[in-house]
């Protein structure tokens, strides 16, 4: 009886998390890519097949695929979690996930599931299977550029969010009050639209809770004990 609710337990947790996927910032990217492929691939494909072809690619591709690679515990790449997640610890993971095949190798997984559920479908013409399945290289080419180079712009936001934290240290150490406030606006514009680093986002809490605050006592002269608290927070 406990192993069977163990069992429901994971499973729940397993549609969770593949549920969320698509609303990471690489998933979102999947989906997208996925729609202007197919259609790329099959350019006269009507739209009730466009959504057959999707869903056949997405759910019993990439979600599938989400769920062997979870089931397999510890046997995939860190990196390709940070991918899964849309979570990185440190910033060099998230270069390496970009650099070491992670990538292509979990899309061209994905894919390959993709393409087998489409085989299995009712109601696909066989041109279209075979447009698509033809397609593959292109498919897991075009999914994988799409991730990087969302990637390469995700990295390029980390970049200039970590140089707001630098100019937002430099006005602290100055206790410039008015030149805190303007840099921070800042650093919450850029956070909405960085990937979650977990190194970044330390960072970013002890700045926010130093701002806050300084702005809440008006003045630079915190405590050793306020100090402290704003990176507990």
């Amino acid at each position: 009886m406990e192993e069977l609710y163990i069992d429901e337990k994971r499973n729940l947790e397993l549609d969770k998390s593949k549920n969320d996927f698509f609303n990471t910032t690489v998933g979102k990217v999947i989906d997208n890519t996925v729609n202007i492929a197919i259609k790329a691939l099959v350019p006269d494909i009507i739209d009730d097949q466009v959504i057959n072809v999707k869903d056949a690619i997405i759910e019993g591709g990439f979600k599938e695929g989400l769920e062997e690679i979870k089931r397999s515990g510890t046997n995939f790449k860190e990196s390709i979690k940070g991918i899964i997640t849309g979570e990185f610890k440190t910033i060099e993971q998230m270069k390496i996930a970009i650099k070491d095949g992670g990538i292509l190798d979990f899309v061209s997984l994905c894919v390959d599931k993709g393409i087998k559920c489409l085989s299995e479908k009712t109601g696909i013409d066989k041109s279209t299977l075979n447009l698509v399945s033809s397609g593959k290289d292109l498919l897991v080419n075009q999914i994988t550029s799409s991730i990087e180079n969302k990637f390469t712009e995700q990295l390029e936001e980390i970049e200039r969010l970590d140089k707001y934290c630098e100019e937002w240290k430099e006005a602290y150490n100055d206790k410039d009050l008015g030149k805190i406030n303007i840099v921070y606006e800042k650093i919450e514009d850029s956070l909405e639209n960085v990937i979650q680093i977990e190194s970044v986002l330390n960072k970013v809490n002890n700045i926010k809770n130093l701002n806050e605050l300084i702005n809440s006592s008006g003045n630079f002269d915190l405590t050793d004990e306020e100090l402290n608290l704003a990176k507990k927070i």
